[in-house]
């Protein structure tokens, strides 16, 4: 869920920072997470399904980590409850806090697609 604040979905300076203020790191880490994230989406799903709270806490791991490195607040913070509840073994919990996080995620390809983040580097 978004927070107040979260005006956009990536903090470009924040990012720029984190990726050393080198912007072609930025460009690269923000390009593995377009390629990356709609497969891990679907392995969150199919953890859920399968009842895999193990996988699901490890994808969730993964996913929130390329989030917080290019600062995707929000959508990291998605991704670390959807993984505090794989771990717990809350699959219910987990299976709502599913559509949050994708709507988070789909927030952030959104915004790396349409490319005016790239005027802010």
């Amino acid at each position: 869920m978004a927070h107040p604040g979260d005006s956009t979905p990536v903090d470009v300076p924040e990012a720029l920072r984190l990726s050393g203020g080198d912007p072609e790191l930025f460009r690269e880490l923000a390009g593995e997470l377009v390629r990356h994230a709609p497969g891990q989406l679907t392995g969150l799903r199919t953890a859920i399904a399968a009842g895999d709270g193990r996988t699901l806490g490890l994808v969730a791991h993964s996913l929130r980590g390329a989030l917080a490195t290019i600062a995707a607040p929000a959508a990291a913070r998605e991704a670390g409850e959807l993984e505090r509840h794989g771990a717990a073994g809350r699959l219910p919990e987990a299976a709502r806090c599913l559509a949050a996080l994708e709507a988070e995620v789909d927030r952030v390809l959104t915004f790396l697609a349409n490319g005016a983040w790239r005027d802010r580097l």
